[in-house]
Formats: structure tokens, sequence, C-alpha cells
């Protein structure tokens, strides 16, 4: 925005796909990045490490600069952007009170505000319509969803359930 530096909203236990890093061992048990329609490689990664016992984290202290807007990809605009990253977590099979609440919370730390949270859960609600395909293997699914629901349960403090949960796979 404006050519200036923005912090980008992150989740503590995943990292953008454009400056993760994996073990060799942890990327081929996942099978490398899962090609999806939609975006969120990153994530899914994420997700399958963590099933098969790793532990999976972000550096906020760290910074990156991209040479363009994160979350963009090919939208055009933020607002298409928010739009298409609700499609997204569809396709990532987020859980539809995970997404009420990611959304409600982007209402109020990211840009643009208040449009942008509910644009994301319009393209949630837009998908879901349509019956857009899910786009990860099921049992990731359901792994991913167990997990967000714990996550709002325990207001994102679960980092440390989930760890001790995936360590008994």
């Amino acid at each position: 925005m404006d050519g200036r530096l923005q912090t980008v909203l992150h989740d503590c236990c995943s990292t953008p796909k454009a400056i993760q890093v994996f073990r060799r061992t942890c990327f081929e048990q996942i099978g490398g990045y899962v090609p999806l329609a939609h975006g969120g490689e990153d994530t899914c990664a994420c997700v399958m490490a963590r099933m098969r016992g790793w532990r999976t984290w972000s550096f906020p202290q760290l910074k990156a600069v991209h040479q363009r807007p994160t979350g963009l990809r090919n939208a055009g605009s933020l607002l298409r952007a928010r739009f298409a990253q609700g499609i997204c977590e569809y396709g990532l099979s987020t859980h539809p009170l995970f997404m009420v609440v990611k959304s409600l919370r982007r209402c109020f730390l990211e840009h643009p505000l208040l449009i942008g949270g509910m644009l994301r859960l319009g393209g949630y609600a837009y998908a879901y319509l349509k019956r857009e395909p899910r786009q990860i293997p099921s049992e990731v699914a359901s792994y991913v969803r167990h997990e967000q629901v714990d996550r709002v349960l325990y207001f994102n403090r679960i980092v440390k359930k989930v760890r001790s949960r995936t360590g008994s796979l």
C-alpha cells in the first residue's frame, strides 16, 4: 500500500510459503506442496506436517519484504483478494465457526478495516453456496477442523495441546 511496509497478520503455528523452511524428511513425508486451485498450499503443508508429528511455528520478529502486497495473487485489488481468500479458506475445509471468528478479528486488524473481514467471510459463504469442491484430502480436512475448533474454544492458546496430540500420532 503506497510503497510503505506493512505488518501482515500471521498464524502462530504457520509460516507463509515465500519464507517456509522444511527439514527434508518432513517435506518428503508430506509429499511436498499440494497444488490447490484457490491457493493455500503453505497452510496445507503446515497442517500436514503437524498431522505427522512435526512442530510448525512462525517467527514474527523476523522481517521479510515482499515485492508486492502479500495475499493479492492475481486478484488485482485488495477487495477482490479478500473475497478470494474466503474462497481459499473454504477450499482448505476451514471450520465455519473458525471462519466467522477469524473474519471478525480481521475486520478490526486487517486492511481494509471492516469490509476486508466481511469480504473474506462473503467469499467463504459464496464457495459454500456454490458447493466448490474441497481441495485437501479428507483426513487433512478432519484434522484441521478439529484443530480450529480447539483454537476457538481455547482462545488460540492451543499450540501446546496440538503439539502434544501430534506427538502421539
